[in-house]
């Protein structure tokens, strides 16, 4: 599925807006975490571009969905949620859910005075040195984080640190890239 990144973001600000409006932030992370899931079922590609798939198909299909995962959210959001799913459907942007949902779940961890922080290592950490990363992310952040530990032995060394569109590369993969980055820029000025 493509990014929809751009797209997501308006609708996710508009929905927590509503939300924090109305006090009902928890019911609409609910609606959203269940419309993300299924979003990314292995034949929603094939959904996306049936053309017997219609507006009122869709709403029949996530009002299906959404009674049997999370009916009590659904009762609680009433006409808001219908209008919602409207608005996405009539934009064709059912897409665009999964990211609606991230940019959402990040605008109430904010609002929270929470980060989410992903910590992606060459090696494996130790249960101290995730606690150490804990205590030295939060007094960066000055915030409660958290954080999502994850190994990938192709940064040979260091880690990448992501938190919302920040990152922060300190591996020594991402080192020997910009290197040679600077390598090939200083040979293209000196003509090499």
């Amino acid at each position: 599925m493509a990014d929809y990144a751009a797209v997501a973001r308006p609708y996710a600000k508009a929905l927590f807006h509503i939300a924090q409006s109305s006090k009902q932030e928890a019911e609409w992370s609910d609606v959203l975490s269940v419309l993300k899931a299924s979003m990314s079922h292995d034949h929603i590609e094939t959904l996306l571009t049936d053309p017997t798939m219609g507006q009122p198909v869709w709403m029949s299909l996530f009002e299906d969905i959404l009674q049997g995962a999370c009916a009590k959210a659904v009762t609680l959001l009433g006409d808001q949620l219908g209008r919602f799913l409207t608005v996405v459907l009539d934009a064709h942007r059912q897409a665009a859910l999964p990211g609606i949902a991230d940019h959402y779940h990040q605008l109430v961890a904010d609002a929270q005075g929470v980060k989410d922080v992903s910590m992606t290592s060459a090696l494996p950490l130790s249960d101290d040195e995730k606690a150490t990363w804990q205590e030295r992310l939060k007094k960066q952040f000055d915030a409660t984080v958290n954080v999502t530990f994850s190994v990938d032995p192709d940064l040979i060394g260091g880690a990448i640190l992501r938190s919302g569109d920040s990152v922060k590369d300190g591996s020594v993969r991402g080192k020997l890239n910009r290197l040679a980055q600077q390598l090939v820029g200083s040979n293209a000025r000196e003509g090499v």
